[in-house]
């Protein structure tokens, strides 16, 4: 990915999967069959299981929306980084480090497949923490 007319990545985030981890521990289980890379991708409203039995959902993140068939004319928030769950916790790991969504300098954004070698080369540009 390479800047086109001087618009160029400012953030990524990747997307979170089944199995991903939030900052207090918590393990997100995807309730969806919202499959992306073969893997089953988390949306709102998903479960969060933590250490203590407790339980809690992902948040809303409307950053993130993909518009299903327009037969189903739904609209799915998925998470990633940074999503916020509603006790106050967020995810930090994914699960996967190859789906991400790219936020570009003009405010568009788009989701990519990355290789080793671009998260490699956006770490050291400080886009992705």
């Amino acid at each position: 990915m390479s800047p086109v007319n001087d618009i160029a990545p400012v953030s990524i985030r990747f997307l979170a999967v089944t199995g991903s981890k939030t900052q207090r521990g918590g393990v997100i289980v995807g309730t969806s069959d919202f499959i992306a890379e073969g893997k089953e991708c988390v949306l709102e409203g998903d479960k969060v299981v933590y250490p203590d039995g407790s339980h809690s959902i992902v948040s809303r993140d409307a950053t993130i929306g993909v518009t299903t068939t327009p037969d189903q004319n739904t609209e799915l928030t998925i998470a990633a980084t940074g999503t916020a769950i509603a006790n106050g916790d967020v995810i930090v790991d994914p699960g996967q480090y190859r789906m991400a969504t790219v936020l570009y300098s003009n405010g568009e954004g788009s989701v990519a497949i990355l290789d080793e070698d671009e998260v490699a080369e956006f770490k050291s540009q400080g886009l992705i923490s």
